[in-house]
């Protein structure tokens, strides 16, 4: 029998990747016996060649795809929950967990009864039309495998499966049918993840995590017979973060939706596949970071962004025994690589980047990071643009924030048509307006100088809409910051935190100071991310260079905002010295400041 499974596999390797299979099967080691007998159970007849292709390709990308083994995988089937939540579960936790675990590998483990019953169960989605049609490389892809991760194996084409009247009405549906990407279907089994399982089992609740929301819909999707995929930022390169989501592969028609993403961009895309993408030859001793050691992410850039490639020249003697330089982002106060090239003497090619982003060139000497050359924006028409910091020249800025103003925090609109009167009487009888609070669109906060040179000792601000408010600034013609006695329903007012605020929809607030007095000024400061200048806490600016930030001093906000004398033609990083971690770098452009 031996023999013979040899015979097969010999002929087999003509049809299949022979490197890439016969690698497979020697790292089978014992576990070899079980790979061939799949490969000879789909030799046998003709009509078979597909699902002998389909266990070709499973069995040639195996090598590197495992089973992660500890107690939180335990816990996940212990759960009293349905089949699929628990299924769902499991994948979230094979990729969140880091550690606490060891791994069985599939080549050494899988067994031939498994593969053929799930390539078996995976071909019956043929009798539904909208696969039929599916190239077949992509079922191989989307459809086939029977991991998307590193989680438990078990049969699940065999107890997940769509609801009968489910596929029978979308086969009734001409215009819908052929097209994966545009049928409804619902599945035999509940999916409802509840609180208590989530925080039972990773002490949080996951459910609006987008790897964990976004992890599960690929999953349905691929019970379904839809090529569903599961792609990712590794780093926004716009804000903190990174972000995950499901698309559907269309056989016809490009999509360029990143659901989830709220407008915000990386200079690369990845997708997780069955199959191996990038192998890499490293040079002795070379450290590569785990986001390109791992062959299943696949660079989809192309799919959602305008790219082009890029080679970048090193300003560094690079060792010969790099072979690969990187592009980093900056993300939650670090550079963190995102794309990866191969070296050509002192230069290095990046293909696929995408645009409208600003890069970091680095190499790695072992685990440290060393730039090769300035950072540099590649702009929305395709000009690459380095900022070399010019010393020699220098140009004052005032900054008021060290994030970019978003969309999230306007509220703008909140105070439109609301003015500020005083008194001397606390029911307002006498009054006198003092200014006008309208805040202009992209401001976080409103300044008001108050001309009035009479006394007063209530001030009232009435609101045209709802209002929201952070903080309340009062100051007084010494310029003295003064505070009015205060109800404890308006205590986030005053108590110097941007970050707490007020709001109801009472349209008149009245303060009273106690005693009358000579006011100069007002700040009134809407409700915010906590992202701007704030009074006496400390600030200190960076510049890039060659060898890395450099410090232009700290300076202690006594207004809300900071001024620096900066060079031209260089990447800037504020940060509050206070605490935070949301800061985007940023440059000066014709006087203004574009973060990236």
């Amino acid at each position: 029998m031996r023999n013979l499974l040899l015979v097969y596999v010999s002929l087999l390797l003509v049809a299949c990747n022979e490197t890439k299979l016969e690698y497979a099967l020697r790292r089978a080691g014992d576990n070899r016996m079980e790979l061939e007998k799949v490969l000879l159970h789909y030799s046998q007849e003709k009509k078979d060649s597909l699902k002998l292709k389909a266990a070709c390709f499973l069995i040639e990308n195996m090598p590197g795809h495992y089973t992660k083994v500890g107690d939180i995988f335990e816990r996940c089937w212990e759960l009293n929950t349905s089949f699929l939540n628990r299924k769902q579960l499991d994948l979230y936790a094979s990729v969140y967990m880091a550690d606490g675990f060891y791994v069985t590998e599939d080549v050494a483990s899988i067994t031939a009864d498994y593969l053929i019953r799930h390539i078996d169960a995976s071909f019956k989605l043929f009798e539904y039309s909208w696969v039929k049609e599916l190239p077949f490389e992509i079922f191989l892809e989307y459809v086939l495998p029977y991991r998307l991760e590193y989680e438990r194996l078990n049969l699940w084409r065999d107890s997940l499966g769509v609801l009968k009247q489910s596929t029978e009405a979308q086969e009734a549906i001409d215009e819908y049918k052929y097209d994966a990407s545009r049928v409804s279907l619902k599945l035999d089994a509940e999916s409802d993840v509840s609180y208590q399982n989530s925080v039972q089992l990773f002490e949080r609740d996951v459910r609006n995590d987008c790897h964990y929301m976004y992890l599960s819909e690929v999953f349905c999707d691929r019970i379904k017979g839809i090529p569903s995929v599961l792609d990712f930022f590794p780093y926004y390169s716009n804000r903190n973060g990174s972000h995950y989501w499901h698309n559907i592969v269309s056989t016809y028609r490009n999509s360029s939706l990143i659901p989830g993403s709220s407008g915000y961009i990386s200079g690369k895309v990845y997708r997780r596949t069955y199959s191996h993408n990038l192998l890499l030859s490293p040079g002795k001793d070379e450290y590569i970071p785990s986001l390109f050691r791992d062959p299943f992410n696949k660079d989809v850039t192309d799919v959602y962004f305008q790219t082009r490639d890029i080679i970048v020249d090193a300003k560094i003697k690079l060792p010969s025994n790099l072979h690969y330089g990187y592009l980093c982002v900056f993300n939650t106060l670090a550079w963190r690589p995102i794309a990866i090239g191969c070296k050509d003497n002192d230069a290095i090619k990046f293909e696929n980047m995408g645009k409208n982003t600003l890069y970091l060139p680095v190499v790695f000497r072992e685990r440290a990071m060393i730039a090769v050359n300035y950072p540099f924006a590649l702009k929305q028409n395709g000009d690459v643009h380095y900022y070399i910091p010019d010393t020699l020249h220098k140009q004052q800025i005032r900054l008021y924030r060290k994030y970019p103003y978003t969309k999230r925090i306007e509220f703008s609109k909140l105070f439109s048509g609301s003015l500020i009167e005083g008194s001397n009487n606390a029911d307002f009888s006498e009054k006198d307006t003092l200014a006008f609070l309208d805040l202009e669109y992209g401001g976080y906060y409103i300044d008001r100088k108050i001309e009035m040179m009479t006394p007063y000792q209530y001030l009232r601000i009435l609101i045209a809409d709802r209002h929201d408010i952070a903080e309340l600034y009062f100051w007084d013609e010494a310029n003295e910051l003064v505070n009015p006695v205060l109800p404890l329903s308006l205590k986030e007012g005053f108590d110097r935190n941007p970050l707490t605020s007020f709001r109801d929809d009472t349209t008149s607030l009245i303060f009273d100071f106690g005693k009358p007095i000579n006011f100069s000024r007002l700040v009134c400061l809407q409700r915010n991310d906590g992202n701007g200048i704030y009074l006496g806490e400390t600030y200190e600016l960076f510049y890039y260079g060659l060898n890395g930030w450099e410090s232009l001093g700290r300076k202690k906000a006594t207004d809300f905002f900071v001024e620096f004398d900066v060079p031209y033609n260089a990447l800037f990083w504020l940060h509050n010295v206070s605490g935070g971690i949301e800061d985007r770098i940023f440059t000066v452009e014709d006087g203004k400041v574009r973060f990236w």
